[in-house]
């Protein structure tokens, strides 16, 4: 039978969502809880920040810094930017209300970073990534702090590495924007950005399996904006990676040199990212392969490598490491160097190398690289001397979904969106039935609101894992809604949705998964992906879709 949400039930979440944002809207006295600062003409006259990022310099202004409060928790927010499209947010937290110098971080979980690139978005989201900052001086005009970060992509596992962070920060005060906190620090541009680097000159052999050494390079051409010293370093790919140092003495073009470092795993071509004070480009290098590849074939009929077996488990975003590895037998003809990799398939691929010693019947064992982009079956083709056959690996998304509790993110094409939860809820009555509603906003514009809403199974005493679909104008068991809008919960200007008026444009079917459900800790974890209906009217897809948040 279907179901219209109860107007009673409508009215209560419309109460609750009106007294948590008067809550936070709320201006509270501080007077009882952060110190006075009486001599405000000693504040400094010039604000800002600046850090190293995966060894590249970053500098800019900061945007705003203020205080607010969510029920007894006392924040201090604070954002910055730069001309480059760089977005970095930080949130310290004290439940006692009194900041003071010290350090605040996410192991005694008294701060967060976000950091937003043309590149990527970076956080924190389990044991392997941390945050710190030591404040310095603080009172309820100024912030400074010094902070170093391991943050980490939760689309791709891509890691951001940030070092001498400092902070200057007026707050509740217009800051105007210096970078004399910057130091000696060089702040520089690629000279040639875009998808592909120009004016490099890579140096060297590139073999699988053979160390680089002091031949190994990369030059390229930079714009120096403020002189300085530099430090720079690429991200590691298929086993090699360059980095330099050295400082500018003068500004306007300049010529660096990178040396390379690692050991090829896999022959192929590499495409290498570089990135420098927001500007980024990448360069390819050629991987030769081991010289006295043998003449050998798999034992497989066509199309399904019979003999392999597959190790390790398989998760949505989660890299792949030493456990997950395919192992498959081989007819060897003739003896010699081997080196098999497979083609890239949802952001995974394996490689092996070794030597057959001899002919016969032989085990090769292949171990993977890179992280799943989405779930479901994969046939990863393997082929040595021109034979080939498939092996199906099945990616599992309950398992290791790593993003921050009370977070959701998406992709929309090229777009990510993410963000905090503001409001997780699960309710109902003997009428409507019990349903989950989870609602929050972006990062880069808390005036957009995203919401997730499952309606529950009629019988349902608690949060049911499943994957509930969406239908185009009403709800009934096992049904969900997805919605982002420009606004708050009730606007009506919506940027993505699934629901509209019965039979109107073409059906869309957006899946929301309930993966797991935590009931002593109250935390649901989950997924949703699939078409939707944009702004325009047009179908586009949802993809990658996660949330993780404590009901209340």
């Amino acid at each position: 039978m279907k179901k219209i949400i109860s107007p009673v039930l409508f009215c209560i979440i419309f109460i609750v969502i009106v007294i948590i944002a008067g809550s936070c809207k709320k201006e509270p006295d501080w007077s009882d809880i952060i110190p006075k600062d009486t001599t405000k003409t000693n504040l400094p006259k010039y604000s800002g920040w600046s850090f190293s990022g995966n060894s590249t310099p970053y500098a800019g202004c900061i945007d705003t810094a203020y205080y607010s409060k969510i029920d007894t928790v006392i924040l201090l927010n604070v954002a910055m930017s730069d001309s480059f499209g760089n977005v970095v947010r930080i949130t310290l937290n004290e439940p006692s209300g009194k900041f003071a110098k010290g350090a605040y971080s996410t192991s005694n979980q008294k701060a967060t970073i976000v950091v937003l690139t043309p590149m990527g978005n970076y956080t924190t989201t389990d044991v392997t990534t941390a945050f710190t900052v030591e404040i310095t001086t603080i009172n309820d005009t100024l912030l400074e702090a010094v902070y170093a970060a391991s943050l980490i992509n939760p689309l791709n596992n891509e890691n951001f590495n940030i070092s001498n962070g400092k902070i200057r920060a007026l707050i509740g005060e217009p800051n105007k924007c210096s970078e004399t906190i910057t130091d000696s620090v060089a702040v520089f541009t690629l000279q040639s950005a875009g998808v592909l680097c120009g004016n490099t000159t890579l140096a060297g052999d590139y073999v699988v399996g053979t160390k680089l050494d002091a031949t190994n390079s990369l030059t390229l051409n930079v714009n120096v904006a403020s002189r300085g010293t530099y430090n720079m370093s690429t991200i590691k790919v298929n086993g090699i990676f360059f980095s330099g140092s050295g400082s500018f003495a003068n500004k306007g073009l300049q010529t660096i040199t990178l040396e390379g470092s690692g050991t090829p795993l896999v022959s192929g071509i590499d495409s290498i990212p570089i990135t420098a004070g927001g500007t980024s480009c990448k360069f390819a290098i050629k991987v030769g392969s081991l010289l006295g590849l043998p003449t050998a074939s798999f034992n497989a009929t066509p199309d399904l490598c019979d003999s392999a077996k597959v190790f390790g488990q398989y998760a949505m975003l989660n890299n792949l490491d030493s456990t997950n590895r395919i192992r498959i037998k081989v007819t060897v003809s003739s003896p010699g160097n081997y080196a098999i990799n497979t083609s890239t398939v949802n952001g995974m691929r394996f490689s092996g190398m070794g030597t057959f010693s001899g002919t016969g019947v032989r085990t090769v064992m292949l171990y993977g690289i890179g992280a799943p982009s989405a779930i479901g079956l994969n046939n990863v083709p393997i082929t040595i001397r021109k034979t080939s056959c498939t092996v199906p690996i099945v990616v599992d998304t309950a398992t290791g979904i790593t993003i921050p509790l009370n977070s959701w993110v998406c992709s929309q094409g090229t777009k990510i969106f993410g963000g905090p939860i503001n409001l997780s809820s699960f309710g109902g009555d003997i009428i409507t039935g019990k349903s989950l509603l989870v609602v929050g906003n972006t990062l880069g514009s808390s005036d957009t609101t995203m919401q997730l809403y499952v309606q529950l199974p009629f019988d349902a005493t608690t949060l049911v894992p499943g994957i509930y679909a969406t239908e185009p104008s009403t709800f009934s068991d096992n049904t969900s809604e997805f919605n982002l809008k420009k606004g708050d919960l009730f606007s009506v200007n919506k940027i993505y949705y699934t629901k509209s008026a019965a039979g109107a444009g073409v059906p869309v079917s957006m899946e929301i998964r309930i993966l797991t459900y935590d009931a002593s800790k109250k935390i649901v974890r989950g997924s949703f992906s699939g078409s939707v209906w944009n702004k325009n009217g047009n179908v586009v897809d949802i993809t990658n879709g996660l949330f993780r948040c404590e009901v209340r």
